[in-house]
């Protein structure tokens, strides 16, 4: 069974997608919390669920490939961050960094 395949993953937040995405990358449950902007209290309440915690073991028995939907999820999200820089942001550079970026999406 992948994370996805897991019942419990339909009930996941945004930021425990985001960790068990990036936990193969990272290693350490700790380091990853930190990379996605966390820290350990977030991290000791999310592995008092059952679900989470067997997210993660399944998530580390399956190596670091990545998980089924997530990359469209992840795509769809960099596409709105890159449209609003490009609304928002008053620097040319910026805009113009941002519309190339968004061509490669």
């Amino acid at each position: 069974m992948t994370p996805d395949q897991h019942p419990y993953w339909r009930k996941l937040d945004f930021y425990e997608r985001r960790f068990l995405q990036y936990l193969p990358i990272h290693g350490s449950e700790a380091a990853c919390a930190r990379a996605i902007g966390k820290d350990s209290h977030w991290l000791s309440n999310r592995k008092r669920k059952p679900g989470f915690r067997e997210l993660i073991a399944l998530r580390r028995a399956g190596g670091a490939g990545s998980i089924p939907g997530f990359d469209e999820e992840q795509r769809l999200y960099a596409q709105m961050t890159l449209d609003l820089l490009m609304e928002q942001d008053q620097d040319r550079k910026v805009r113009a960094m941002a519309a190339r970026a968004l061509k490669r999406c």
